[in-house]
């Protein structure tokens, strides 16, 4: 596409979940399986449903969260699931090489999803090319992305993307209905996250720090249970990461 006919925005708007006594209970009392980040990327999924053939990026059968397929399907009889990644040790239905096309036919999928995948890809405009190839008309793109969190490998770590770059590359390789959510409970959880959560008595601090957000929104804003702001807005701007869905029209 040339990038001279692209709406570029920086005036992105931001979903936000604020948090509950009742999301504690579900996601975190007495749980600590998954960390804070994870723990909402799953809640966030389950309300997402994925459908038809889906291709998971970065994805396979030996990745912690694939069990939880089914889940994310709703019972979906006709949901096929076939992933892709650079590592045989995920047991994916392709391994490929970076910068390389995908042995995947054209206009394929009704599902892409990818999970904390993309801050590790370096040449993110020759997979969103080979993304939008292999989905189908009205085909969904769903992927997160960690924003306020530590540097990690698999095998390296490139990027941490606004709003406002998600937004504009997506819309440059074509894609449309862009949503992004920002996955994240609040400023105690996600300073505790950040910090790694050193020295003792690790869970108790955790949970602390979940209740204090609980308690900051419920005064700060009562009775907003889904609420959106600018990207720069102080109650939004510093997430542990983005949820963002988008579609090839």
């Amino acid at each position: 596409m040339d990038a001279r006919n692209v709406s570029y925005s920086d005036e992105i708007e931001v979903y936000l979940r604020p948090p509950t006594w009742t999301r504690f209970l579900k996601l975190f009392f007495l749980k600590n399986e998954f960390s804070i980040l994870r723990s909402l990327e799953y809640e966030i999924l389950t309300e997402n449903q994925i459908s038809g053939q889906i291709l998971d990026i970065g994805g396979g059968v030996a990745t912690d969260y694939y069990k939880r397929i089914e889940e994310w399907a709703k019972a979906d009889i006709k949901c096929k699931y076939e992933s892709v990644n650079i590592d045989q040790a995920a047991k994916s239905t392709y391994v490929v090489e970076p910068g390389r096309s995908w042995p995947v036919s054209s206009d394929t999928y009704d599902t892409v999803m990818s999970l904390n995948t993309f801050e590790h890809i370096y040449d993110l405009q020759q997979v969103l090319s080979e993304i939008y190839r292999i989905l189908t008309s009205q085909g969904c793109l769903l992927f997160t992305v960690p924003f306020v969190f530590r540097v990690h490998g698999c095998p390296n770590d490139y990027i941490r993307g606004t709003p406002s770059f998600w937004h504009n590359i997506l819309v440059e390789n074509r894609f449309e209905n862009i949503e992004i959510e920002a996955i994240n409970w609040g400023p105690f959880s996600t300073g505790l996250t950040v910090s790694g959560v050193p020295g003792p008595f690790k869970s108790i601090r955790r949970n602390f720090a979940i209740i204090m957000d609980i308690i900051y929104f419920q005064m700060r804003y009562a009775k907003q249970d889904k609420i959106h702001w600018k990207q720069n807005h102080q109650i939004c701007n510093a997430p542990l990461g983005y949820f963002i869905s988008a579609r090839k029209i």
